[in-house]
């Protein structure tokens, strides 16, 4: 077997082996209150309102797949775990033609153990998406500017590429603004003063089609953030630059952070620091940079200025957690990039590799410290939301009539979506808070105990179950004496 064949099966059984934690995660977890909001969307019940949840292509795929499959956990998820194969054939379009095996495996790992990606490709929100159509975009720029030989007609699809890719991401994850901005506008640039094909009419008609779909698409992202501004849902985000950098740094890592990860976090920093510094020696002398690392950096840069103007001079939030995580994959691209001009330099061959090897362990000793199948980082609340409807529905199924329950107000979206997928016996509406008037409680337990009495909540409720995320369960007396009576309760843990 030759070594691109070895290198292909040994990268494309990674990606196997992640998308099987990634499938599991999409068909175990139970679903978050954020992608809950968005099946009101597939139901058509929040048609008619415009909110920052609604992640227009995630929202439509989520839509297309519960017709196909149901509307199953797995089933809604379904696109985004997909779109993983997507997100591995950008990375290995990039890493095929680094030719040091050791920095190959490096990368790899660099690049797929993304625990923030890793979560979200398995998750039915428009972030998993937005990346994957990303990296696919910029690994069509890469291919476009690293000097291979390609044919007029593969060059001009490959620009349209690009600009496409650019699109799909405003769709999914419109946040991403300025990084999408930067990259077709970089495509666009390339392809006026680089692009010298034959025949000169291609030239014409490829940029007339980017020009004309990438200010379409441009148009259409800035008139949704301005309506999505107007009506105040473009709350989340950080107030400065320093605040949002520690919270990239933190969302990246664990937070709980204990000897070894706090360790893990230092070596990873100092290591990333060191290729950085190696990478600005070999540039020095060699003033020449491979594509992959000169566009991650023009992009980044780029995306930054835009912030830095929209934050100062329009009042907007700079990134946060979830919403910055476009810029992991900048970073993890700078890094090989980075350690694919060290190892070049003979003198820094063996440090450069040395370096790329510790980065690559350490980006898989930190998606391990974060693989997790019982609950999503972000949402914590909503790990066990499953457990309690379906114990809630074995006490309402015995009853004589339909139940109603009273809920926190977090947990309206996520308890509706099992209601409607898990019971027949629990009526669905759109009403919150705790009244005591309901057969059943679902009951944010640390809000409650400021806002009620608990005596007449114990004489009235029998309190069934809890769940991590502080849910407790209430059944009404005579509801949960009637059930009981059956034996033929669940109590699901």
């Amino acid at each position: 077997m030759s070594n691109t064949a070895i290198r292909s099966s040994i990268f494309w059984s990674v990606v196997a082996l992640l998308l099987t934690y990634i499938a599991y995660r999409a068909y175990a977890l139970s679903f978050t209150i954020d992608e809950a909001m968005s099946y009101n969307y597939v139901l058509g019940i929040w048609e008619d309102d415009l909110r920052a949840n609604d992640h227009w292509l995630n929202t439509f795929l989520m839509r297309v797949s519960k017709g196909l499959f149901g509307p199953w956990e797995w089933s809604l998820r379904l696109p985004n775990v997909l779109s993983f194969l997507l997100y591995g054939a950008a990375v290995f379009s990039m890493l095929r033609r680094v030719k040091s095996n050791v920095l190959f495996y490096a990368a790899t790992a660099i690049l797929l153990f993304q625990p923030t990606y890793l979560e979200f490709f398995s998750l039915a929100r428009g972030y998993g998406l937005g990346v994957a159509f990303f990296a696919f975009g910029f690994a069509l720029l890469v291919s476009l500017t690293d000097g291979r030989e390609l044919s007029e007609a593969r060059r001009s699809w490959r620009y349209m590429g690009v600009i496409a890719m650019g699109a799909l991401v405003f769709f999914s994850y419109i946040s991403a603004l300025n990084v999408v901005l930067m990259l077709m506008g970089l495509a666009i640039l390339h392809a006026i003063v680089k692009w010298k094909p034959k025949r000169k009419a291609t030239k014409r008609v490829t940029l007339m089609w980017m020009v004309t779909f990438a200010v379409g698409s441009t148009l259409q992202a800035a008139r949704l953030l301005l309506e999505l501004k107007e009506d105040g849902e473009l709350f989340i985000g950080t107030n400065t630059f320093a605040q949002w950098a520690d919270d990239t740094f933190s969302y990246y890592f664990p937070r709980e952070l204990n000897r070894i990860e706090l360790l893990l976090r230092t070596a990873t920093v100092v290591a990333a620091i060191l290729m950085v510094i190696g990478g600005g020696v070999r540039w020095y002398r060699q003033k020449k940079v491979p594509a992959i690392l000169g566009l991650s950096i023009l992009i980044g840069l780029g995306s930054l200025f835009g912030w830095f103007i929209q934050h100062k001079f329009m009042g907007a939030n700079l990134p946060q957690d979830r919403t910055t995580m476009i810029y992991f994959f900048l970073f993890a691209t700078g890094l090989v990039g980075a350690s694919k001009l060290v190892v070049e330099e003979e003198r820094l061959h063996m440090a450069g590799l040395s370096t790329a090897v510790v980065l690559g362990v350490l980006s898989i000793w930190n998606a391990a410290a974060q693989f997790n199948v019982e609950r999503t980082r972000i949402w914590p609340n909503s790990q066990k939301m499953k457990q309690a409807v379906l114990t809630a529905d074995s006490f309402a199924r015995h009853w004589h009539e339909p139940v109603h329950a009273e809920r926190h107000y977090f947990f309206l979206s996520n308890l509706n979506y099992y209601f409607r997928t898990r019971s027949n016996h629990i009526v669905v509406d759109e009403k919150v808070g705790i009244q005591l008037e309901a057969e059943l409680l679902f009951v944010h337990t640390e809000d409650f105990k400021y806002a009620f009495d608990y005596p007449d909540l114990i004489e009235q409720y029998e309190r069934v179950a809890t769940y991590p995320g502080d849910i407790a369960l209430y059944v009404r007396k005579d509801v949960y004496d009637h059930a009981m009576k059956t034996g033929e309760v669940v109590i699901y843990e």
